[in-house]
């Protein structure tokens, strides 16, 4: 009889791949702020700063990111996932 562990592991393992996948989809613009705040654990004002815009450009950015792979997850649980669009303008 299989380990449970083993099946939570090749669960968590396969959603990682998904969300990394739909994150290289995201246009630059949204990718970067994800990735600083959630892998980089930068601040939000230093993430900002990083990629040199206001914070407020930043913080738009970021949620539009966020919705973006929150609607792709949500559309793989429910077995109606579209990776998000990829574009390459700032919004």
């Amino acid at each position: 009889m299989p380990e449970p562990v083993a099946n939570d592991c090749q669960h968590t393992s396969l959603e990682l791949k998904q969300v990394l996948s739909a994150l290289d989809q995201l246009p630059e613009a949204q990718r970067h702020p994800i990735i600083l705040i959630a892998l980089r654990e930068m601040s939000y004002t230093e993430a900002a700063r990083t990629l040199g815009v206001p914070l407020g450009t930043f913080m738009s950015r970021l949620g539009r990111g966020r919705e973006a792979l929150r609607k792709f997850m949500h559309g793989i649980a429910t077995g109606k996932a579209a990776a998000p669009k990829r574009k390459e303008s700032g919004r």
